[in-house]
């Protein structure tokens, strides 16, 4: 809705002849479209903030509720530009904003994020047998996850069949003996690596032995 009306309110702006008396129509009429889309995005946040609460934070739910923080940024630097006669500056914020909000998912780790966020809240709601931290999600976020999973893993007191899936999922993707791992060795491998996967075999091949138990102790007693 948003990236449908936002051009619509920019593009008519931009249509209207000189003149104070239609700047101010267009004011008074875009106003409340704005605060209507505001309370739209304010309704679409606070239904995934309920489903964080219930199910825990997921990539799926965490890179929108980014991107309805970022719907809610440019609809306030529109009410700040376009309607108060400045629209020159609306592109530049946007698109200033948006490379500011990328090159913070870079620096976050939205994997990493993902991972803290549902080990903090498994913790606070340990007596909420519904609250169990999915272990088998977090196993297989990216690389970026991998030491907060691993830590996870080995001091669980989850279910057999989780640990068992956890931990078997954590060496098949960065153990030492993972295809991961084979491709690492390769002539000219470097041109695909990166720090987090080197960091994730780290993690995984220096507690390999941890896993490997857990996995065979609790893979066998299924």
């Amino acid at each position: 809705m948003v990236l449908l009306v936002v051009p619509l309110l920019v593009g008519t702006r931009a249509l209207l002849r000189p003149g104070q008396a239609l700047a101010r129509r267009h004011t008074m009429l875009a106003t409340p479209i704005v605060g209507l889309l505001g309370a739209i995005l304010f309704s679409a946040v606070m239904r995934m903030k309920l489903y964080v609460q219930y199910f825990g934070l997921t990539t799926d739910r965490f890179y929108p509720l980014i991107f309805m923080a970022w719907l809610g940024i440019v609809l306030a630097w529109l009410a700040v530009t376009v309607l108060r006669g400045r629209g020159r500056l609306f592109i530049a914020g946007v698109a200033t904003s948006g490379l500011a909000v990328l090159g913070a998912l870079n620096v976050v780790s939205p994997d990493a994020v993902v991972a803290r966020f549902n080990l903090e809240r498994a913790a606070h709601l340990a007596s909420n047998a519904e609250a169990r931290l999915d272990l088998r999600s977090m196993a297989n976020l990216s690389a970026d996850a991998v030491d907060i999973t691993v830590q996870a893993v080995l001091s669980s007191s989850s279910d057999r069949e989780a640990e068992c899936a956890s931990a078997t999922t954590l060496l098949n993707r960065w153990g030492p003996d993972s295809m991961a791992a084979f491709k690492s060795s390769l002539a000219g491998a470097w041109r695909w690596h990166n720090a987090a996967e080197l960091h994730a075999f780290h993690v995984v091949s220096t507690n390999a032995a941890r896993l490997d138990e857990l996995a065979r102790r609790t893979c066998a007693a299924r």
